[in-house]
């Protein structure tokens, strides 16, 4: 279903967040998103949760720090590389079923779609935000970011692929969920999300269409037969 260049840029990206060297997570910021453009608007992820490593409480003043400023400094340098690999060397990228238009096409399988990105797991993610729900910085660009992503998402064919960028928001939501509840309830919260993504059935989006692929537990089954 993925291409290897996707799990390339997801891996940068998960390493990004949890790399304590600034220019290890510049360089890995940089390397994200000259892997897929995508990864690049994903990494607003890792700006979040960096602002988030030394405040549980975000606010915009603490949006900035050093490591958080790393990763800006990673966003302006991919922006001027691009314009001179584009003038110097023609560094164009593709835009065949790429485009705004697409929006119209993509469009109803989108509530499928955000449901089945993360399947269970989402219960994570919302549990996290809940309990940041009068965190209006955290909450803003939180909504933002995600809903960037997913919009980007709807403007190309492979829906499902584009999506999965969203990857990172499960650690935002793991990271809030070990600070507001206690250790038992947050292993009957993962172990609640990971039973439901195991059984929902997986569903691909690809060129306007529904892939449909059948949950695991079935074909455990299958196997006793």
């Amino acid at each position: 279903m993925f291409w290897h260049f996707d799990s390339l840029a997801i891996l940068f990206l998960v390493w990004a967040m949890y790399s304590p060297n600034l220019f290890l997570s510049f360089i890995l910021i940089l390397s994200a998103s000259f892997t897929d453009e995508r990864a690049f608007i994903a990494s607003s992820l890792v700006f979040i949760y960096k602002s988030l490593e030394n405040n549980s409480e975000l606010t915009f003043k603490e949006l900035f720090t050093s490591a958080t400023m790393v990763i800006i400094a990673a966003w302006v340098s991919y922006f001027l590389l691009r314009i001179y690999l584009v003038y110097n060397n023609h560094f164009f990228t593709g835009t065949m079923d790429i485009g705004p238009s697409l929006i119209r096409l993509n469009y109803n399988m989108f509530p499928l779609n955000i449901l089945f990105v993360f399947e269970g797991l989402w219960l994570i993610i919302f549990l996290g935000a809940f309990k940041c729900r009068k965190n209006y910085t955290f909450i803003l660009i939180f909504l933002v970011s995600t809903f960037t992503i997913i919009i980007v998402s709807l403007m190309i064919s492979d829906v499902s692929r584009s999506t999965t960028y969203l990857f990172p928001l499960l650690f935002i939501g793991l990271r809030k969920c070990a600070l507001h509840y206690k250790n038992y309830t947050l292993r009957k919260i993962v172990l609640i999300a990971t039973i439901t993504s195991i059984i929902l059935p997986t569903q691909e989006f690809f060129n306007y269409r529904v892939h449909g692929m059948g949950p695991i537990f079935p074909k455990i089954i299958k196997l006793f037969n």
